[in-house]
């Protein structure tokens, strides 16, 4: 009875990881101009600053303010698109060139400023990094990476890093209406992007779940037989 006990148990920590894995869903941005959707961004966003004494931790929020203003928005010209998202007094602005033409984006810079209390630094302290245009693909369609990391630089600081997990961007011309647009299909993995997709916890998390249904199978299997011969012998006693 007591291994049955531990299989069950064992099969519902198992169930119970499979379903948390499967539950857990990535959070998604989305900025407007005018009621038409104009950025999509997909991803679990975490930037990390450290200076010489002190490290702090921002993580992107579910729900932030996202504020899109695009120049030469009226007319498919070339121009600039700046997309911010605010939280708690902290903003991620990310800067992108979009030719409206060509029908092509590229993100050129991102912007970091922050409210802090652990850092020796001002509130305000503006990083950034220049991406050089490593992410970049055609206007409607997404560029996807299962993870990227870029360094942010400022004078004050000694180390900064943005990263995102499930990363998925993309920007729109502008006729995209309402909400109910959501990502293209045919995305743009990784195009000029050194980060490769993470497959690490994955695979780490897909051993665990068969070594602890090994484990179960084991018990129940041990319990079986266990019962089986407890039978055995109380029908040949009687």
């Amino acid at each position: 009875a007591t291994q049955n006990k531990m299989a069950t148990l064992a099969f519902g920590i198992v169930f119970s990881l499979v379903f948390l894995s499967l539950a857990k869903d990535v959070p998604e941005y989305r900025a407007t101009i005018n009621n038409d959707t104009i950025f999509l961004m997909k991803g679990n966003v975490k930037i990390s600053v450290q200076d010489e004494k002190n490290s702090q931790e921002f993580i992107m929020p579910d729900k932030v303010n996202l504020n899109a203003k695009a120049s030469n928005s009226s007319g498919p010209k070339n121009g600039n698109l700046s997309v911010k998202c605010s939280w708690e007094g902290n903003n991620l602005e990310f800067l992108f060139f979009a030719d409206w033409v060509s029908k092509i984006w590229q993100l050129d810079e991102l912007l970091f400023s922050f409210i802090n209390s652990n850092l020796s630094v001002s509130n305000g302290t503006v990083m950034n990094t220049f991406t050089g245009g490593a992410y970049k693909t055609s206007l409607n369609q997404p560029y996807e990476c299962g993870e990227i990391t870029d360094e942010l630089k400022a004078k004050e600081i000694l180390k900064g890093t943005f990263k995102v997990d499930s990363f998925k961007l993309q920007v729109f011309t502008f006729d995209k209406k309402s909400e109910d647009v959501g990502f293209s299909a045919s995305p743009n993995k990784c195009s000029g992007q050194p980060a490769q997709d993470n497959y690490i916890v994955p695979i780490v998390v897909g051993c665990l779940l068969f070594l602890l249904a090994v484990v179960a199978f084991t018990a129940y299997i041990i319990g079986y037989c266990r019962n089986r011969r407890k039978n055995r012998n109380y029908e040949i006693i009687q």
